[in-house]
């Protein structure tokens, strides 16, 4: 049976998990995220969060996995450590 997970994060770090498990998952049909929580500008705003060294890759709306270990993102340890609070 197919699933389609529900997503409404607003951090980049949960959005590359929770794609990279959907990715994992051989049921799944699609991955529904509310975007426009992220960005006015759709799924593209994701390019700019400071969270990560690179910036995350998307394809129209389709998300493009990097190919790299783990999540396949590297975070900003500066960027992480100057914010007292992440959401």
């Amino acid at each position: 049976m197919q699933i389609a997970p529900h997503f409404f994060s607003y951090g980049p770090l949960d959005w590359v998990a929770m794609a990279n498990l959907c990715m994992a998952t051989p049921n799944v049909l699609i991955l529904e995220a509310n975007s426009l929580r992220e960005s006015p500008s759709g799924p593209k705003g994701l390019n700019k969060n400071q969270f990560f060294k690179e910036p995350i890759k998307i394809d129209g709306y389709y998300f493009v996995p990097s190919g790299k270990p783990g999540l396949g993102y590297e975070y900003n340890e500066k960027f992480v450590v100057s914010r007292r609070r992440l959401a």
